[in-house]
């Protein structure tokens, strides 16, 4: 999938903090700025920078740019020890670095690690090429490090709940946070995957995504089904707890017509072994159930 490149100047940069609300709450005057020439060797990335690949040819176009027309703007930063970290811009920090330039413009403001994450995250959010999973790990170290919920997460970044509640759930699983970063899963079809806890059938149904047999509307259908299938382990279960004095005949009528549901036997062949040696745990259990039974008889 080819991603839109966003361009963003400096004052399209100053106007998405602006529109975050984050510039406002990190206090000080902004209409009166204290620039100065910092040597790019002593900057850092921000930490807490939540895209982790950036675009090559972007960088060596913006590159190109500088040098011909110099550095436009400043950057934001704060006093770490001997060294400076960026706040936002990393994109232009970098290709200064490429470009040849020694040093850039930068305010120089006193930011505490939670605006910086904030500061980070809001900056990427509003571009248009942050892949979902990035910002998803970003909304992740909101939730985990500062303790935020989705709605302060939401308030913070001007987006939805459930926008930032959809992005959580990519990466609730190791396995669909691969398949969303190597497959490039569209978000709302890894949302329905996230709602299947059941390891080996969430593996298969990310399979069939990936492969293109199932779309946002078959995946919840197929979900959907799924759910109302008994599963081997449930009736294993069932097996178990039913008994004759509190209505287990009733019960054992109910496992004997789940038993004749064909979803029982249309298994995918990775689920075939696992499901041969549940179903034979149900023989041995209905086996031990019924000389029980014939014992009282």
């Amino acid at each position: 999938m080819t991603r839109k490149r966003a361009q963003l100047t400096d004052a399209t940069a100053q106007a998405t903090l602006d529109a975050g609300g984050i510039l406002d709450r990190i206090g000080g005057d902004t209409t009166e700025l204290d620039v100065r020439e910092i040597p790019i060797a002593q900057i850092r990335p921000n930490p807490f920078q939540p895209r982790r690949h950036f675009d090559d040819q972007s960088v060596a176009e913006l590159a190109a740019s500088l040098r011909a027309h110099g550095f436009y703007g400043h950057l934001l930063v704060r006093r770490k020890g001997r060294s400076y970290q960026l706040a936002y811009g990393e994109r232009r920090l970098r290709a200064a670095h490429l470009a040849g330039l020694t040093a850039i413009p930068v305010q120089v403001r006193d930011l505490s690690d939670q605006q910086m994450m904030e500061i980070a995250l809001t900056e990427n959010v509003l571009r248009e090429d942050l892949h979902p999973v990035e910002e998803a790990r970003g909304y992740l170290r909101l939730q985990q490090e500062m303790g935020y919920s989705i709605r302060q997460i939401a308030t913070r970044i001007g987006k939805s709940s459930s926008y930032v509640g959809t992005l959580l759930s990519i990466v609730r699983y190791p396995d669909l946070e691969e398949a969303v970063r190597t497959a490039d899963i569209p978000v709302r079809t890894a949302e329905e995957l996230a709602k299947i806890e059941d390891p080996h059938i969430r593996r298969l149904f990310i399979e069939k995504v990936i492969a293109g047999h199932l779309d946002r509307d078959q995946l919840i259908a197929a979900r959907q089904a799924e759910n109302a299938a008994p599963s081997p382990q449930s009736l294993v279960r069932g097996v178990r707890t039913a008994d004759s004095r509190t209505g287990g005949v009733a019960a054992m009528q109910r496992i004997y017509r789940s038993l004749q549901q064909p979803q029982l036997t249309q298994v995918e062949p990775q689920a075939k072994d696992e499901a041969i040696r549940l179903l034979r745990r149900i023989i041995e259990e209905a086996g031990r159930r019924l000389a029980d039974l014939e014992r009282k008889a």
